[in-house]
């Protein structure tokens, strides 16, 4: 498997205290960008459906998943686990599992490390009600970033997805005329049953 194939899918949480800044360009080298403030890392816990993506390269924008965030130690904030399936370009399921590391959980909450595929993760943006969330993965070898949404439904309403881009256009994502909303009726990750 290709690393760009699951870049996306890093999440982790924790309290700010104060204001993150932007990432340096040695862990961030791709677009300048907001992270998300004021994150719990409560907040990104549980079940995600990929239902946007929004890249310039071609090879993102058929590309259907589904996530689980998961905090292995109750006692700590410093590592997430993400588990899921995605499917990209016709391609058969693949099953994924990869730790997130957080590097500073209380002051940079927002800011995470997917180290086995060398990449930086950003949460840019967490809906009102938890309902959805924006992952930016840059993949720093190739110094190309594309950015997720998830929703906690397969099904997000138009009129949400619209409020999602403008907030990261917003947080500084210039490439929101890329999104490719996904075909989640066609997607063959299975749906959570809990």
């Amino acid at each position: 498997m290709k690393p760009i194939d699951f870049l996306l899918f890093s999440c982790i949480l924790g309290i700010v205290k104060g204001t993150q800044s932007a990432p340096n360009s040695t862990w961030w080298p791709c677009e300048s960008l907001s992270p998300y403030q004021n994150l719990q890392l409560e907040q990104v816990l549980g079940q995600w459906y990929l239902v946007e993506t929004i890249s310039s390269l071609p090879g993102r924008v058929d590309t259907c998943a589904g996530i689980e965030l998961i905090r292995p130690d109750a006692d700590s904030w410093s590592n997430l686990i993400m588990v899921g399936q995605e499917s990209s370009n016709g391609r058969p399921i693949v099953y994924e599992n990869h730790t997130i590391v957080i590097p500073d959980s209380v002051n940079s909450p927002s800011l995470w490390d997917q180290p086995d595929i060398d990449a930086a993760v950003m949460v840019v943006d967490v809906g009102p009600a938890n309902d959805t969330l924006a992952l930016t993965t840059c993949q720093r070898f190739l110094g190309y970033d594309w950015t997720g949404v998830f929703s906690r439904d397969m099904n997000l309403d138009q009129i949400v997805l619209s409020l999602v881009n403008e907030r990261l256009s917003n947080a500084g994502l210039r490439n929101s005329d890329s999104a490719v909303v996904s075909n989640t009726t066609g997607c063959p990750v299975p749906v959570q049953t809990t």
